[in-house]
């Protein structure tokens, strides 16, 4: 059961990050200027007409956006029209990877449940056999600690919420 309270408590820690941040963003602008004022080298994600990609901001001007992609020894440069832009985000992977956090454990511990729940129960006789609930928290527990460890990583990796949008053309 103790297994199941600390689940609970990490997934409702962790939306409350994920909420508090949400609140904090300031609303997505049409206004060139705001990319213009970007400084060198900031982090961001392009969602252009045909083509998403995350770079480092080299140089904006009223034309077109260039920014580095790749690592630091094999860079190459990619210049988006801005006509072409659709949305500009801040990368924010850290943020990315709370939201991994709270999502990797809350599906790891409802799927952990159920698998939990689906095994004891075919196993009426044996030897391990315990109640539907305990096997479920067992279940629940177990499903959250993987869920809470893969779910960083696949939030960091991918940037998936990323950080404030800067840019959104109307």
């Amino acid at each position: 059961m103790r297994i199941l309270e600390l689940a609970v408590s990490t997934l409702l820690v962790c939306a409350s990050v994920f909420v508090s941040a949400q609140t904090s963003v300031p609303a997505p602008s049409d206004d060139w200027r705001r990319v213009e004022q970007l400084p060198p080298h900031t982090k961001i994600k392009i969602y252009a007409n045909h083509r998403k990609t995350s770079c480092v901001v080299d140089s904006v001007d009223d034309e077109k956006l260039v920014c580095s992609s790749g690592s630091k020894g094999s860079a190459s440069q990619i210049a988006f029209p801005h006509p072409e832009i659709r949305k500009i985000k801040l990368s924010n992977r850290g943020h990315s990877a709370l939201v991994g956090l709270g999502i990797g454990a809350a599906i790891g511990a409802g799927a952990g449940a159920g698998i939990g729940a689906g095994i004891n129960s075919s196993d009426k006789g044996s030897f391990f056999y315990t109640s539907g609930g305990k096997a479920a928290a067992v279940g629940a527990g177990v499903g959250a600690i993987v869920g809470a460890a893969v779910g960083p990583l696949v939030g960091y990796a991918t940037d998936w919420p990323g950080g404030a949008t800067i840019y959104v053309r109307r």
